[in-house]
C-alpha cells in the first residue's frame, strides 16, 4: 500500500511539474541559461580589433598628450535570432532571419552596418498590440504625420472607434495630438520595415564566462510578442536561438587620474551609445 501511495505522489508532482514548466518556458529558460552563463555561448565572429579602433580614432579619445588608453576588454551583447516566415506586400510567402537587441529592444536591419529600426523599445514598453501597430504603419507610410480626417478613409474605421484608439496610443506615448494632427512620437522613426535582417556574419562558438555577458533588459518573450503584433497574422516565428554580439570596452585615462570608458561594436568598429550598458 505504502509503495503504491508513493508512486501516486510522485506521479502528482511530476504532473505539476511539467504543468508549471509549461506555463513559465521562457522564465525558465532564461533561468537555466542565466544559471549556465559560464559556458559556450553562440556569438558573431571578431571582425575589428581594438588596435584598429584606437589606432583610427585616437585623436577623437586621446585629447592631449597626457590621456593615455588603459585596458581593454571584451563583452558580449544578448540578442534572440529567429527564423520567420511571413507575407510580402506582393502577397507571396517568404523566410528570413530576424536579429533582435534584448538590450536595445531594437531589431537589427543589416549586421554590415548595424543599422537598426528606432521605435519598437518603446511599443516594448507600452506593451503595444496588433491594433496599435496598425495605426502606427499607417502614419509612418504616411511620413509619420496625418490628419485624423485621412485616418479615417485609409483605416475604414468609425470616428469614435478611431478617437478611441488614438487616445490609446496618446496615452501609452506613442503618437502626440494637436487639433486635428496625429503624428509619430519618436524621433527619426522607423517602424515600417519588413521582418528580415541581412545577416552577413559568421556566428562561432566561444567559451564565456558571466561576467562578460550583459544582462538582457528584454526577454525573449516581449520581442516575439512585439513581433507578432507589428508584423500581422502571417507571420510566424518557426525557429529561435540566443546569440551574442561582441563590444569592445576601450577604457581612456585623463590626466587627473580618473577614467572614462568607450563601446564600439566589434562587428562594424562604430562606437555606441554608452548609455546602454550602464
Amino acid at each position: 500500500m505504502t509503495k503504491y501511495l508513493f508512486i501516486f505522489i510522485a506521479f502528482i508532482a511530476i504532473a505539476f511539474g511539467a504543468h508549471w514548466a509549461w506555463d513559465n518556458q521562457d522564465g525558465l529558460s532564461s533561468l537555466l541559461q542565466n544559471g549556465s552563463r559560464n559556458g559556450c555561448i553562440l556569438t558573431f565572429e571578431l571582425d575589428k580589433t581594438p588596435d584598429s579602433i584606437t589606432q583610427k580614432h585616437q585623436k577623437e579619445l586621446l585629447k592631449t598628450q597626457e590621456h593615455t588608453f588603459g585596458k581593454v576588454q571584451v563583452k558580449f551583447v544578448p540578442f534572440l535570432l529567429m527564423d520567420v516566415k511571413f507575407t510580402r506586400e506582393d502577397k507571396r510567402t517568404d523566410e528570413a532571419k530576424i536579429l533582435w537587441s534584448l538590450d536595445s529592444g531594437e531589431m537589427v536591419l543589416d549586421t554590415s552596418s548595424f543599422e537598426t529600426t528606432h521605435g519598437f523599445e518603446d511599443c516594448i514598453n507600452s506593451q503595444a498590440s496588433e491594433d496599435d501597430f496598425r495605426i502606427l504603419h499607417a502614419l509612418a507610410r504616411k511620413g509619420g504625420g496625418a490628419t485624423k480626417e485621412s485616418f479615417m478613409d485609409e483605416l475604414g474605421m468609425d470616428v469614435d472607434i478611431l478617437t478611441e484608439r488614438l487616445e490609446g496610443l496618446r496615452k501609452k506615448h506613442l503618437i502626440a495630438m494637436k487639433q486635428d494632427s496625429i503624428r509619430l512620437h519618436f524621433q527619426s522613426p522607423l517602424l515600417k520595415v519588413p521582418p528580415q535582417t541581412k545577416v552577413q556574419h559568421n556566428l562561432v562558438t566561444k567559451e564565456v564566462g558571466s561576467e562578460d555577458q550583459i544582462s538582457a533588459k528584454y526577454s525573449k518573450e516581449q520581442v516575439r510578442k512585439i513581433a507578432k503584433a507589428a508584423f500581422g497574422q502571417d507571420f510566424a516565428i518557426r525557429s529561435q536561438e540566443l546569440v551574442y554580439v561582441p563590444i569592445f570596452v576601450i577604457e581612456v585615462k585623463n590626466p587627473d587620474s580618473s577614467t572614462f570608458r568607450t563601446y564600439w561594436n566589434a562587428i562594424t568598429g562604430k562606437r555606441i551609445d554608452m548609455r546602454q550598458f550602464i
